[in-house]
């Protein structure tokens, strides 16, 4: 093979790495025939790429984390904490319904968890003792006082309400004395009326109170 015809497959293989690449960065298609002189004249002139939104660079916005496009993955639940919450109070759903609880619930099923929740029409959900699942306390805030290990519990349990079986999802966050800043979020699904949709919001009387777990015997 002649030096000539050897420069331009190594030219060929250089540039169709190059155009690669650049699809790559941009999101352009890189389903063009990269030897073809009109592909790379057009290439030469940027006419050929449609750059998609960019991030991460000077003057651009960060790029998402792994765990903001897919936070279902198993590195992006935080590790849980251990604590018990308990309290009660109510909050102001839209539609002025008064919704009230109380509470024991423990970071684990280990203990005794108990959860009530009364709203507007009768409606009551009790929660089945030590049926919690997919729990992750943490501690976003500093809950003191008194001093607790844990400030924020997100949980799934099952139930009843009015009679009958149902489910519920429920955030409690402590974020310290008197209580007025605490949060929390209640959605209940079941039969007929059982339907609860109170998005995490500050609550408007009472309290949620973190705590050390109690010994586990």
């Amino acid at each position: 093979m002649n030096a000539h015809i050897t420069r331009q497959l190594l030219t060929g293989v250089a540039l169709a790495g190059t155009l690669a690449f650049v699809a790559a960065c941009t999101g352009a298609s890189s389903s063009m025939n990269p030897t073809s002189p009109s592909a790379t004249a057009s290439a030469a002139a940027g006419a050929s790429f449609s750059p998609n939104p960019a991030c991460g660079g000077t003057g651009q916005p960060p790029c998402p984390t792994p765990c903001e496009v897919d936070p279902t993955l198993p590195e992006c639940t935080p590790e849980s904490l251990d604590g018990r919450f308990t309290g009660g109070g109510f909050q102001i759903n839209t539609g002025n319904v008064k919704v009230t609880r109380g509470f024991t619930i423990h970071c684990d099923n280990l203990l005794t968890n108990n959860l009530e929740v009364n709203w507007a029409g009768g409606n009551n959900f009790h929660m089945a003792k030590n049926t919690l699942t997919s729990v992750v306390c943490t501690r976003p805030v500093d809950p003191t006082p008194p001093a607790a290990p844990v400030a924020r519990i997100t949980a799934s349990a099952v139930g009843v309400c009015n009679g009958l079986p149902a489910t519920i999802n429920f955030v409690l966050e402590d974020r310290g004395e008197p209580g007025t800043n605490d949060r929390a979020a209640l959605f209940i699904t079941g039969a007929g009326s059982c339907n609860l949709n109170l998005t995490e919001r500050p609550i408007d009387g009472g309290n949620i109170q973190a705590h050390f777990d109690q010994p586990h015997k």
